[in-house]
């Protein structure tokens, strides 16, 4: 713990203070300074968190900087997160969490040791106003004078006071610098830490994948295993470390290989499901085509057929009625026709509504589905395009695999063989 919190002291050795560059005192027109020649003290920002990544430049599928003929393009294309892939998760968690309780820790000391260094920053501040306005009052007594030899003779203590402004501004600069630095050093050191403890895995598994890739070759060439372990006891480091680079890079790439076949087996998953919704909705627009042309034609049916046939046989019944008398047993059995009659009259029109109604929904529900259709055939193009270009990125690392896989056996052999 006593480590930990004396951690930020040793930032202010290592970070000598700047002399930042002062304003001059008088204008070529004679004019005063400004009165505030000091800037404001920055504000402490809090922890920005790991550096943004830049966007990389979107490349062609076939295009690629991963291929073994281009070591620079190896180290820009996998960096340490990509060679580690999910190895030592658990370590890795576990030092992140120590590294964040230092950090913690840390961050907590710096704000104390700042907190107990901001009284003598604002005796400073203090102390620099006051030479400042001593300045100001000294200069506008120069400039009041009546004669040139009474300036000249209050010149020296203009000087001296300006002098003295000057180097108390420079002492606030180096308190305020003094105190961001201690704050930044914090984090600087939980990244050190980070940094340091990703390189010591990165080693770790090149040198375990190199053990690993020397121990199938001797094995594919015969070798018992008491044989494998005794030649691998033999080999170097500097040759252990030539494979482990070349494996690592190997593992990394066939990582990226089955990440863009999963990408591939998504896309072409995206599309099965695309085209099950375009026969699915393509299917229910022919059933409402269908729907809507039986409801047409019952309609048609009911408007042009049978209310005309109902309302003549109510023309005529009502004709009937006309002719007959008052009180006879005829005329009673032609009213109660007459009100069937009506009666079907009544439903055929509420029917011939119904019908209507069906129809027209029928109609805009095909629309709609006909809208939705077109979407999806657009949809379904996109998911073709995604699948020819995961195809194509498919082939590339591929390439960028079996070309790695063939150096590696060309360092096995080069390493076995001397």
């Amino acid at each position: 713990m006593a480590e930990t919190l004396a951690q930020p002291l040793e930032t202010e050795r290592l970070y000598p203070p700047p002399v930042p560059d002062l304003p001059p005192p008088v204008t070529e027109g004679g004019q005063p300074i400004d009165s505030n020649p000091l800037p404001p003290p920055p504000e402490i920002a809090p922890d920005p968190g790991p550096a943004p990544v830049p966007p990389k430049r979107r490349r062609s599928p076939g295009e690629t900087n991963d291929s073994p003929e281009d070591p620079a393009g190896t180290e820009i294309r996998y960096r340490d997160a990509e060679l580690l892939g999910k190895s030592f998760r658990i370590r890795r968690s576990v030092h992140e969490a120590g590294t964040k309780s230092i950090k913690t820790w840390q961050a907590a000391g710096a704000r104390i040791k700042n907190a107990l260094d901001s009284p003598g920053k604002a005796l400073k501040n203090f102390a620099f106003k006051r030479a400042r306005n001593s300045y100001q009052r000294k200069l506008k007594r120069q400039e009041a004078a009546k004669n040139q030899l009474i300036k000249d003779r209050r010149q020296g203590s203009v000087d001296k006071a300006k002098d003295k402004m000057d180097n108390r501004a420079v002492k606030v600069q180096e308190h305020i610098e003094r105190m961001d630095k201690r704050t930044a050093a914090v984090h600087e050191n939980a990244d050190r830490r980070r940094q340091e403890y990703k390189d010591e895995l990165k080693n770790r598994r090149q040198r375990a994948l190199a053990r690993k890739a020397l121990r199938e070759q001797l094995r594919k060439d015969g070798a018992s295993r008491s044989e494998a372990k005794a030649i691998l006891a033999e080999i170097s480091s500097e040759h252990i470390d030539r494979v482990g680079k070349v494996a690592i890079s190997t593992e990394a790439s066939k990582l990226k290989l089955s990440q863009a076949a999963r990408s591939k087996k998504r896309a072409e998953r995206r599309h099965q499901k695309t085209d099950k919704k375009i026969d699915k909705t393509y299917d229910r627009i022919v059933n409402l085509e269908r729907q809507a042309k039986g409801a047409s034609e019952i309609a048609t049916e009911i408007a042009n057929v049978k209310i005309p046939q109902t309302r003549k046989r109510i023309g005529q019944l009502k004709k009937r009625l006309s002719s007959m008398e008052e009180n006879s047993d005829a005329r009673l059995a032609v009213q109660e026709d007459l009100k069937n009659a009506e009666a079907i009259l009544s439903r055929h029109e509420a029917n011939l509504q119904y019908w209507y109604n069906v129809g027209k929904n029928s109609r805009n529900k095909g629309e709609d589905k006909d809208k939705k259709l077109a979407e999806l055939r657009l949809q379904r193009a996109r998911h073709l395009g995604q699948i020819a270009l995961a195809d194509q990125r498919v082939t590339a690392k591929k390439a960028v695999s079996s070309s790695y896989q063939k150096r590696l056996e060309q360092t096995l052999q080069e390493v076995l063989n001397n």
